[in-house]
């Protein structure tokens, strides 16, 4: 047995020698022709790559890890602003107010404008007007015209009837005028007149750059300028009625009061009897 495996190393040694002598035969041309001479030593061949399998197990591995530390950590990212509610009215850019019928996308709600006037009776007008200025801004609005003895302030929509209902118990309300204006109607009927007018400018445009002749150019270029007139008009028109549909307008007039005095007798007795029984002389004493 032993006899055996001796045998077969013999052989594998053999063989082994017989692979190195015949490599290295085979590599001599190639170093014979190398310049500077001398023996050819090759490079280590590299490490071979990981099992795919492997690199990708490892991957997952990592993912769920980072995955498990962000469930676990807290967030720290800005909070998601909560979403309107139902009927809520969303402000548009720039911080204006938004109105029903121009700027939501249903444009179905009436467009109104709010108007008030209001008489009032107090004891210190300079107050009273310090007092209204106060309460329209503390609502939103701001001031619009003030003098002596009224003042005008401009208030969001939303807020309008709060603030009526806030300017009344300044004082006594002699004069009381509350009007709403439905301009839906004439909103609608410029929004179209808009479009048409801006249809029509585009084909004079185009006419304009056919024309052959200098009268020709110059009549479409007078027609030009009364189109882009009447397109400004309407534009100006339209963004008044907005503004007016956004704020609403109070305007309080204040008549001062005199404070009553106490008047110095001589006093009148409610009753005649009772300057038979020396009511005068009793008082006198």
């Amino acid at each position: 047995m032993r006899y055996r495996q001796w045998v077969g190393a013999l052989l594998l040694a053999s063989l082994t020698s017989a692979c190195g002598g015949s490599y290295a035969d085979a590599e001599a041309p190639m170093t014979a022709g190398m310049p500077g001479g001398g023996d050819y030593q090759r490079e280590a061949a590299p490490a071979p790559p990981m099992d795919a399998m492997k690199v990708e197990e490892e991957a997952g591995e990592r993912a769920y890890a980072q995955d498990e530390l962000a469930k676990k950590a807290p967030s720290e990212g800005p909070v998601p602003a909560e979403p309107p509610q139902p009927g809520q009215q969303k402000p548009t850019s720039g911080g204006t107010v938004a109105v029903p019928g121009i700027d939501d996308p249903s444009r179905k709600a009436p467009i109104l404008i709010y108007r008030a006037e209001f008489s009032l009776s107090v004891f210190e007008v300079e107050k009273s007007l310090d007092a209204v200025e106060g309460l329209a801004k503390m609502n939103g609005g701001y001031l619009s015209r003030r003098d002596d003895r009224s003042i005008t302030v401009r208030v969001p929509a939303q807020q309008f009837q709060n603030l009526v209902d806030e300017i009344e118990k300044v004082g006594d309300v002699l004069h009381r005028d509350v009007v709403s204006e439905d301009v839906t109607a004439e909103y609608r009927d410029l929004e179209v007149q808009l479009q048409n007018q801006m249809a029509l400018r585009a084909r004079f445009e185009k006419l304009l750059e056919k024309a052959a002749k200098v009268q020709e150019a110059l009549e479409i270029e007078k027609e030009l300028g009364r189109i882009t007139g009447e397109i400004e008009r309407i534009k100006g028109r339209l963004k008044l009625l907005a503004d007016q549909a956004r704020y609403s307008t109070i305007t309080v007039r204040f008549e001062p009061r005199a404070s009553q005095q106490v008047q110095q007798g001589p006093f009148v007795l409610p009753l005649p009897w009772l300057q038979n029984v020396g009511l005068r002389r009793l008082k006198s004493l």
